[in-house]
Order: C-alpha cells, then sequence, then structure tokens
C-alpha cells in the first residue's frame, strides 16, 4: 500500500501546469510569431487572432489557479477537458491564418511526391474493389477520428488515478498541434479538389449516410488547406498506441477502424499517399519522445518505501 506521502506527491503534479498546457502554450508562442512576422494585413485579422491567443494562454493559467483553490468538481472537469475545446478552436482559426501567412498552395508538388514514391496515387490501387458499400465503410471509418480521443480519454480519465489520462491527453495535443505546424509549412487542398488531374471512381462520392454527415463536417470547417501531414493518421495511431499502453480492456477493436481510417483518407481521395505517409512517422516520433521522456522521468525519479 502507497503511504499518505506518497499517495499526496504523486497527485500533486496535477494541480500545476501539465505537459499539455506547455505544449498548448509553445503552440500558440510560435503561431504568434508567424503571425507578426508574415500575416500582418487587415484580411487576415492578425491583431483579433492574436489576442485570441493570449486569451487563451491567460485562461490556462486561470484555469489552473482556480482548479488550485476551488473545491468544485465543475472547475476540475474544466481544467481537465479544456484541450479538447482548444484544438477545435485554433483549428478553425486555421482557415484565415494559413493562407495569409502562406499563400500559396502545394497540392503539385505532393502529387510529384506521390507518383515517385508510389507511382500514382494511392488511392488508384483501391479502385479495382471500390462499390457503394466498400465506400460507406471506408467514410464510416474516417468518420471515426471525431470519436476515438474519447473512445481513449473518458475511460482513462475514470481510473482512480488520473496519470494515464494525462499522458495520452499531452500524446494527442502534441500530435495535433504538430500536423497544425505542418499545414503552415506546406499548405495544400487535397486530391479531392483535382478530380480531373486525381480522378476517382463515381461510387467514391456516392450519396449515402456517412456522405451526408461528411459533407456537413466540411460546411462547418469551411475551406481549409489542412491536408499535409495527415491529422487523421496522426490521431488514430496514437490513440491506439495509448489504448494499448495503458491496457484498455478493449483495445484490439480498434485496429480494424484504425486501418479503415489510414486507408479511407487516400481511398474518397481525401489526402494524397505522402500526407499519411508524414502522419506515421510525425506518429512514431510523437511516441518516441514520449517514451524517452517517461523513462528520463522514471531514472530521475527517488525511489520510495511502500508502507
Amino acid at each position: 500500500m502507497l503511504s499518505m506521502t506518497e499517495s499526496l506527491n504523486r497527485d500533486r503534479p496535477r494541480r500545476g501546469l501539465r505537459t499539455a498546457d506547455w505544449i498548448v502554450f509553445a503552440y500558440l508562442l510560435v503561431e504568434s510569431a508567424l503571425i507578426v512576422l508574415f500575416a500582418r494585413r487587415p484580411e487576415s485579422e492578425w491583431l483579433f487572432n492574436l489576442g485570441v491567443n493570449a486569451l487563451m494562454a491567460a485562461a490556462i493559467f486561470l484555469l489552473v489557479w482556480c482548479a488550485k483553490r476551488s473545491g468544485l468538481r465543475a472547475v476540475r472537469i474544466v481544467r481537465d477537458w479544456y484541450p479538447a475545446f482548444y484544438v477545435l478552436l485554433i483549428f478553425k482559426q486555421l482557415g484565415v491564418l494559413v493562407p495569409a501567412v502562406h499563400p500559396a498552395t502545394y497540392d503539385d508538388l505532393l502529387l510529384v511526391w506521390d507518383r515517385a514514391i508510389f507511382g500514382r496515387h494511392p488511392g488508384e490501387f483501391f479502385d479495382a474493389i471500390s462499390s457503394p458499400i466498400v465506400t460507406e465503410i471506408m467514410r464510416g471509418c474516417w468518420l471515426s477520428y471525431f470519436v476515438l480521443p474519447f473512445v481513449l480519454c473518458v475511460p482513462l480519465y475514470l481510473r482512480p488515478k488520473r496519470a494515464a489520462f494525462d499522458e495520452a491527453v499531452s500524446v494527442l495535443v502534441c500530435g495535433w498541434l504538430i500536423s497544425y505546424l505542418g499545414y503552415y509549412a506546406l499548405p495544400a487542398l487535397g486530391p479531392g479538389y483535382f478530380p480531373q488531374t486525381i480522378p476517382a471512381p463515381t461510387c467514391v462520392n456516392d450519396p449515402g449516410v456517412t456522405q451526408s454527415v461528411a459533407l456537413t463536417l466540411f460546411s462547418l470547417e469551411g475551406r481549409m488547406h489542412d491536408i499535409f501531414p495527415s491529422g487523421h493518421t496522426i490521431i488514430a495511431l496514437l490513440v491506439l498506441w495509448q489504448a494499448a499502453r495503458h491496457k484498455l480492456p478493449l483495445w484490439p477493436l480498434l485496429v480494424p477502424p484504425i486501418c479503415g481510417l489510414i486507408l479511407g483518407t487516400v481511398y474518397l481521395r481525401y489526402h494524397y499517399g505522402v500526407d499519411v505517409l508524414a502522419g506515421f512517422l510525425i506518429a512514431l516520433g510523437v511516441i518516441a519522445a514520449t517514451v524517452a521522456g517517461r523513462g528520463k522521468g522514471n531514472a530521475q525519479a527517488p525511489i520510495t518505501s511502500r508502507a
């Protein structure tokens, strides 16, 4: 049994800034620098977006302060889950900021890379098996992206100790925000905008339940330059790794939809193959950094006795 002192020491880091907080701070700082350096134009609403970034950073400190002094469960829940709202808010900003910071688009370059690596757009490899049923399955898997983080994080949050939840949140936030910086580096619209250059079978765009949901999401997003790297691939792989790492009982059931999600990004012509490849590499980098950081932390932690 852990001694009371050790138990308190293990819980204490949750009352201060966490890894996810520092990742958000770093991103907001980098994005704000990009705005000041490259997007000081009225149409970019640059002063407004700088103000939003400053308010988001200040709100984190306020949440930490309130969580330290308040015994309200609602405050602690907001403090724990605010990153879910932040990644959505930051993503919405990208619609204006990415083209303002980097007005060019690189779809031609990404297609050149696809042809150099794969010989063609990878979606063409699946054209022989395309059908309305396959399309519905692929699109359903693609839509699972929006629930996978909660499938991972909610069970971890319900555990007595929140260390696994904190790690999962920091890992996912890191994956999302790295992908957002990638959109600034290589803005692109995606293969779906170029049907004459990158054709797809008719059934890939057949109407259906999943198509209606996808179109609704696209309309809510607006015109985005959010292709390279594939955030869907990054987050799906990180969810799978964290679910296995923290031994969620049903984690093997995540493998089929995640495989379908990754394949669906190219089958549906949402992404280039190099987007998915970059997503794999970024996910592996986040995993390696997390394991290395956790190992270093464990090595430096003092050895305490168990009563």
